[in-house]
């Protein structure tokens, strides 16, 4: 696959570019707010809040088992914009944008026009996202290669090997759309314990697992004895605990090792 990237000006962008963009942002931003103001329409006065700052009596949410589950690895989400009457009601409920699934729209319409909030003076252009992830794409296997001539790592000298992932470790892209790989990872290690000649054997599904299994022995030690490691191989395996998770927003228990 090769990727091009084009830059252009914001205010060039399509609706398109920026319902793709909004879907499945996450996390508060002055880009993530100059689309929503893009996408609530020039008469909006909803704001950047999702509810125009009102705070809600009665909030519905989507029913994430309807419509089509997206395929391991995949993702659907919509957009919905809506307007709030004088007495706290949505109304005017529409979708914006999809990757597709009417079942799955609709009943993210339903879930906004069952939410209600404080009355006030009415709001027009209230803009949201919705998605939702399919199960955690397993990694490939792992394969086993043929010994290293150039080795001088015996069981009992690699055992003082122990890495030292977090969370942090896992490559945020693949994280979020609940894709697991794994790294092969060779290195050598002082007998003092210090680690060095860190380099990738091989990384599946993709290279950013080997980048980061890499950082992962590149911060970690061997405890000290009186051998040192040479060409030794460590195994990082990512591997979800669970979905991503579906929402307007969605966490995930990540682990490597």
């Amino acid at each position: 696959m090769t990727i091009r990237y084009t830059a252009k000006p914001f205010i060039e962008a399509t609706t398109g570019d920026l319902l793709r963009y909004f879907a499945v942002t996450r996390t508060r931003g002055p880009i993530r707010d100059a689309v929503a103001v893009r996408l609530a329409g020039p008469d909006a006065n909803c704001g950047e809040e999702r509810r125009g700052g009102r705070a809600p009596r009665t909030v519905s949410y989507p029913d994430y088992k309807i419509g089509q589950r997206p395929p391991p690895g995949g993702r659907s989400w919509t957009v919905v914009r809506w307007d709030v009457d004088a007495d706290g009601r949505a109304v005017n409920v529409e979708t914006l944008g999809s990757a597709g699934d009417t079942a799955f729209d609709a009943e993210t319409r339903r879930a906004v026009s069952e939410t209600f909030v404080e009355s006030g003076a009415p709001l027009k252009g209230c803009v949201f996202n919705f998605y939702r992830y399919g199960e955690n794409l397993r990694a490939p296997v792992m394969q086993q290669t043929s010994d290293d001539p150039l080795q001088n790592c015996p069981p009992e000298v690699g055992a003082r090997f122990q890495a030292r992932a977090t969370p942090e470790t896992y490559p945020q892209a693949f994280r979020d759309r609940g894709i697991e790989g794994w790294a092969r990872v060779r290195f050598d290690f002082a007998t003092w314990g210090q680690i060095g000649n860190v380099g990738v054997i091989d990384a599946q599904p993709a290279s950013a697992f080997g980048e980061s299994g890499v950082r992962v022995v590149q911060t970690s030690r061997a405890d000290s004895g009186f051998q040192a490691g040479v060409r030794c191989v460590a195994p990082v395996r990512y591997v979800l605990s669970q979905s991503p998770g579906d929402g307007a927003s969605s966490t995930s228990d990540n682990a490597a090792d």
